[in-house]
């Protein structure tokens, strides 16, 4: 369209510990520096974080200040499917930001993913996403859970995830993770365990923030900080069925 700025926050070191102050003081100004014209798009999809103080209000605030400095408009547009939905297309992407301007970049978004939901204003994006991560990352540890109940029982771990696919229990995550986890096959290495304690945590506090109660969430982040304290924060989730393989041991 020749009308968009792209996501560039992940190109800074360390952008997953940005604060808002660092979208402030590193991001805003180097699109004020290039002097685009108006109604230009800023389409972010960089994480929500522990440290970022950036709930929709905060990214509100930071759009308002963006189309005042620049006259560039902010949509946040975070996705979902990871490296194999990006690389056929089929990501899940969730959009914050006018109406308008979402249906104006739906033709380049969509090129990226197969669904496009404008979830609210500039900040709902990110939400979704941490909902989104809520669920990944708790299923990720009752998949771990199941597939340690079913060895100890004597029942064959692999056969758990094609025993109960289409069924209600089914999910990409239990195809992904049940079959890994029940071969001990934790390379290479897809995503990475403190990846979902940053979602959790970010869960958490976002929940206090807004005053609503995720104990399942807290429960799973604390169980994700432990498997992650006994040196798994770099290695694959599936490694998670070790913390309960161990557990009764």
């Amino acid at each position: 369209l020749g009308e968009i700025v792209g996501a560039f926050i992940r190109t800074r070191p360390g952008y997953e510990d940005m604060t808002e102050d660092d979208v402030r003081e590193w991001a805003i100004p180097r699109i004020a520096r290039y002097k685009v014209p108006k109604r230009v798009f800023f389409v972010d999809d960089f994480p929500m974080t522990p440290s970022m103080k950036v709930q929709k209000f905060k990214l509100r605030e930071m759009a308002a200040e963006l189309e005042a400095r620049c006259g560039v408009r902010w949509v946040d547009a975070p996705v979902s499917g990871g490296t194999p939905g990006a690389e056929s297309g089929s990501l899940a992407i969730m959009a914050g930001g006018r109406a308008a301007d979402i249906e104006r970049l739906r033709p380049v978004l969509s090129r990226l993913g197969q669904r496009l939901t404008r979830m609210g204003e500039v900040g709902a994006g990110q939400v979704t996403k941490v909902c989104n991560q809520m669920i990944v990352a708790c299923n990720a540890l009752v998949i771990a859970e199941v597939v340690a109940l079913a060895e100890r029982a004597g029942v064959d771990a692999s056969l758990v995830a094609p025993a109960l696919a289409g069924g209600f229990a089914d999910s990409k995550p239990l195809q992904i993770l049940a079959p890994q986890m029940a071969e001990s096959r934790y390379e290479p290495v897809k995503w990475h365990v403190r990846t979902l304690l940053k979602d959790l945590d970010t869960a958490v506090k976002l929940s206090r923030e807004q005053g609503a109660a995720t104990p399942m969430s807290g429960l799973a982040a604390q169980l994700m900080r432990l498997h992650g304290s006994q040196g798994y924060l770099e290695r694959d989730p599936a490694t998670l069925v070790e913390q309960y393989r161990t557990a009764v041991e």
